[in-house]
């Protein structure tokens, strides 16, 4: 397994698979998540549960030194959270944004686990979740004032 932040191999013999098993137990909850606002079925916590799966998920991996797939994270982190305390709703462009971003993220772990060498996200995908992280945040903080 590849070697990580500084840990062994034997702490990545470890660490890795417990990774992986949590990533992807993380992006089921965000899955979950967005069917519900796609099905217009959310409820308080649903957005929260977004931004709280995908926010774990970066953590690992950045406490791991797995850096592509903590970058991305946080660009969807981004996303997640602001929409998390705005009133407006994901449009069918941010949902299929997020729905390729988990896609991606998906690939990224599944990458790790064969040990293939990281990839960098792509900059259109990142620059696109900024964009629409923004336009949340700046609903969020005309509902706060």
């Amino acid at each position: 397994m590849q070697e990580m932040n500084g840990f062994s191999e034997e702490d990545m013999a470890v660490l890795g698979p417990l990774f992986i098993q949590s990533s992807r137990e993380y992006l089921t909850e965000f899955r979950t998540a967005m069917e519900r606002i796609d099905r217009s079925d959310e409820d308080d916590s649903t957005r929260e549960t977004l931004h709280r799966a995908v926010h774990s998920l970066k953590g690992a991996a950045l406490q791991l030194g797995i850096v592509h797939i903590g970058q991305l994270a946080l660009a969807v982190e981004g996303v997640a959270k602001a929409l998390r305390y705005c009133s407006q709703e994901l449009d069918p462009q941010g949902r299929d944004l997020m729905s390729q971003s988990a896609d991606r993220l998906e690939g990224f772990i599944a990458g790790f686990e064969n040990e293939d060498p990281p990839q960098d996200p792509p900059a259109d995908l990142l620059s696109q979740l900024e964009a629409l992280s923004c336009r949340f945040a700046a609903d969020g903080e005309q509902k706060q004032a």
